[in-house]
């Protein structure tokens, strides 16, 4: 078997508790019914013949473990020993290996079959050797040794966006505390600005600037634009125009909230932004995770690679969270609802004795075992229903 057998020891000779129960169902009994003394004449029965049958166990050696093949950790080798000898119990234990075996191909298959030709073994005869299990033994140790390397190269991966992690869940922890908000939000306006201004006015090209363009884009944004734009030929002066246009706008959004829902519409807007470009940050960085390790191929290390571009993608993060703030906060709306009324429910006698009534309880007897089945008759164990 492969398996390491883990959570429970087995007794040698028997488990009195369930060969008891076991009795009794034979008998036509329920072992959580029957009174105590039935079921402690079942016990007695069964711990004799426990006792009978352990001695003869242990006249034998105890238990004795049988492993077909080596895994390729020795941690679990040694777990699945360790199944026997417990509790001070005789044990022992004996492991078949095949050159066949995967661990055998991998690392130390062609070095025992040129041993066993130069001693002129045939496939019939079993090779025991010192040199054969050390042989096994550093064939374990390097296959966990690479699974070491794999699992580190996972944690470096990993450490990247655990960096990035941290830093959202710092700035998120900043809005949720009820830090001022009010200049994060202005920043973002003013950029949102310059961002319309430059779309439609290349800088240094006033002949070439689309000013009912950027007039429209304004008051799509919920900025009203200023007077006076056509008189304007230089870069510096029409972008400060729109951005006290755009402040002045946020201001009146403000005095129509009023100073109470105000923080907490800022608020609101930023964690929607900052939450929604985090999913879609993290499917980007999950795929370009993917397919970085085609990086090795152009002589690149795959870790370096990823977090060069990580880092561009959180850098992209970070602007389109200040675009989203920008471009949401003019055009937010509040819609108060009126709390539900709480429902008036009528309590008489009929309703009452409508109820389903509770669960019977169900007389259980001291010596049930929890693994054993439930008496409620749900098929469930013991552990699972009633004694839960």
């Amino acid at each position: 078997t492969n398996m390491a057998g883990r959570g429970t020891d087995i007794v040698l000779g028997g488990n009195p508790a369930g060969l008891a129960s076991e009795a009794l169902r034979v008998r036509g009994l329920n072992p959580a019914e029957v009174d105590a003394t039935t079921y402690a004449e079942a016990l007695a029965e069964a711990e004799r013949s426990c006792a009978a049958d352990r001695e003869i166990v242990l006249a034998a050696g105890g238990l004795r473990i049988v492993g077909t093949e080596r895994h390729d950790s020795r941690r679990i080798d040694n777990q699945l020993r360790g199944r026997a000898g417990r509790q001070g119990d005789p044990g022992s234990s004996r492991f078949y290996l095949s050159l066949e075996d995967d661990l055998m191909k991998r690392f130390a298959g062609e070095r025992v079959i040129g041993l066993m030709d130069r001693l002129g073994f045939d496939e019939t005869q079993a090779l025991e050797s010192s040199m054969v299990s050390r042989t096994i033994e550093g064939a374990q140790t390097r296959v966990e040794g690479y699974n070491f390397d794999i699992r580190k190269r996972v944690v470096e991966f990993d450490d990247v966006i655990n960096k990035q992690r941290a830093t959202v869940y710092g700035e998120r922890n900043r809005v949720l505390h009820g830090d001022d908000l009010n200049l994060t939000v202005e920043d973002a306006l003013r950029a949102e600005a310059r961002s319309i201004v430059m779309t439609h006015c290349p800088p240094g090209l006033p002949n070439d600037w689309n000013l009912e363009a950027l007039k429209g884009d304004l008051k799509r944004a919920g900025i009203e634009p200023p007077q006076g734009l056509e008189g304007i030929v230089e870069d510096a002066l029409l972008v400060d125009a729109i951005e006290v246009a755009a402040l002045e706008a946020l201001n009146k959004k403000a005095t129509e909230f009023g100073p109470e829902i105000w923080p907490r519409v800022l608020r609101a807007v930023i964690l929607r932004s900052i939450d929604q470009l985090w999913v879609e940050h993290l499917t980007e960085v999950d795929d370009l995770r993917r397919g970085i390790g085609l990086r090795g191929y152009a002589q690149e290390d795959p870790l370096n690679a990823f977090k060069k571009e990580a880092f561009k993608l959180y850098d992209e993060f970070q602007g389109l969270i200040r675009v989203s703030i920008g471009r949401s906060i003019l055009r937010v709306s509040v819609v108060q609802q009126e709390a539900p009324r709480p429902k008036i429910v009528a309590t008489n006698a009929a309703s009452a004795s409508a109820a389903p009534a509770p669960k019977a309880a169900v007389a259980t007897a001291a010596g049930v075992g929890r693994n054993d089945p439930c008496p409620c008759g749900s098929g469930k164990k013991y552990k699972k229903c009633h004694g839960a």
